[in-house]
């Protein structure tokens, strides 16, 4: 596949391939086409595609994590204009609530995707070795690309992440995963994304749901605090690249403006 492969040809052929993990409404020729021009469309913003998983594979997913049980708690400071670091849960709740960046619960990425654990095979191999979630992308923006970093995190009541931008290591755009079944429209969590100094918009997750942010210097992207007394909103969190760039921190576009037709 290449940068000038249309969608309109690629879509058909590979929509049988992918059915069994993604939904097919967003399989056509026409929904591909239609997420493209959203994501790129100025003003720019975060997009939320409910149902994206097909119901049978989300349903192996949750039960995955479900019973998935190696979870660290971890929580981290600001240090810097687009820097931080991780400290003990003492001194995080000790600092400032304005250099608070985050809290939650991660899985170590390394070991899940050299060894995943039984329950977690399905979801590594569909969003992280594999080619499926990879494909889709390539055929929603009409160029290949390759993961850039990526985080498995749950949130305890009252766990959040603060606004930053994410643009480092030629990161493009932000892909995620949400998984957790009892989730609500005020069970907290909110991902809000807006233009640096600009109103927020805020997008709720639901479970299944894949959401696209675009990272660029001059937009910043949260995640509300969690509300639920329990822990929940499972999150598989991705960044991705362009397939062909090997320069870490080079500033590039995803994709040329559309033109309106």
């Amino acid at each position: 596949m290449n940068d000038s492969t249309p969608v309109a040809t690629l879509a058909p052929r590979l929509s049988s391939a992918l059915g069994a993990f993604i939904d097919a409404r967003y399989l056509t020729s026409e929904s591909l086409q239609e997420i493209r021009e959203r994501f790129v469309a100025e003003p720019r913003q975060a997009l939320m595609l409910p149902g994206f998983l097909a119901p049978g594979f989300l349903q192996v997913c949750e039960r995955g994590l479900a019973s998935f049980g190696l979870w660290r708690r971890k929580f981290t400071v600001i240090t810097g204009a687009t820097t931080s670091a991780e400290v003990t849960e003492q001194a995080w709740r000790a600092a400032p609530a304005t250099q608070r960046f985050s809290a939650g619960e991660y899985a170590a990425m390394d070991e899940v995707v050299k060894q995943p654990p039984a329950e977690l095979v399905p979801l590594v191999r569909f969003a992280l070795t594999g080619s499926v979630l990879k494909t889709w992308l390539a055929l929603c923006f009409d160029v290949p690309v390759r993961i850039n970093s990526c985080e498995l995190v749950r949130y305890r009541p009252g766990d959040f992440l603060a606004p930053h931008t994410d643009r480092i290591d030629g990161r493009l755009f932000g892909c995620n995963l949400y998984f957790d079944p009892n989730l609500l429209a005020d069970s907290g969590g909110k991902l809000g994304f807006r233009p640096m100094g600009g109103p927020w918009a805020h997008l709720v997750p639901t479970s299944g749901a894949l959401s696209l942010i675009p990272i660029t210097l001059e937009h910043e992207h949260e995640v509300e605090p969690w509300q639920e007394g329990r822990v929940g909103r499972q999150t598989l969190a991705m960044s991705f690249r362009r397939e062909a760039d090997t320069c870490p921190g080079e500033v590039q576009t995803l994709v040329a403006p559309v033109e309106s037709t």
